[in-house]
């Protein structure tokens, strides 16, 4: 391998790295690693709340398609609000059909600098009680 091939391959290595690092470094969403006692501790996504930025890191590792509903409120605890679906793909269920309720968490004030809209993970779930979408998003 000529020094040209191994230097232009550490650039496209360095490059990828760049790639996946950056977009990691600047998503308020993934700062912290999960915990549950911190999700459980937090003060209902006000103020300084860790939730937010640990959403990432909850709905990437431990949050999987089809999970139990009552595992995610286990793991997570009793949501800071609740709804009813119609079933209906549209933009309230992410486009997912089957959606019969979504749990809404409060991560805190993530995305808006002004800390006048709360930010939220949606979790939805199918007529089973089994996890369908999970959503990270502004109010």
């Amino acid at each position: 391998m000529s020094k040209r091939s191994l230097g232009l391959g550490l650039a496209f290595a360095a490059l990828l790295l760049l790639i996946w690092w950056v977009p990691r470094r600047l998503d308020p969403f993934a700062q912290r690693p999960f915990t549950p006692k911190g999700w459980r501790t937090a003060d209902n996504g006000l103020g300084d709340n860790p939730r937010g930025r640990m959403a990432r890191d909850l709905v990437e590792r431990y949050l999987v398609p089809n999970m139990a509903r009552v595992k995610v409120r286990e793991l997570l605890g009793t949501p800071d609000e609740r709804s009813e679906a119609t079933g209906q793909a549209n933009d309230y269920t992410q486009g997912h059909a089957g959606v019969r309720e979504v749990y809404h968490y409060h991560l805190g004030f993530c995305t808006d600098p002004m800390r006048m809209d709360v930010d939220y993970l949606d979790i939805g779930f199918n007529r089973q009680g089994r996890l369908v979408y999970t959503w990270i998003h502004g109010s």
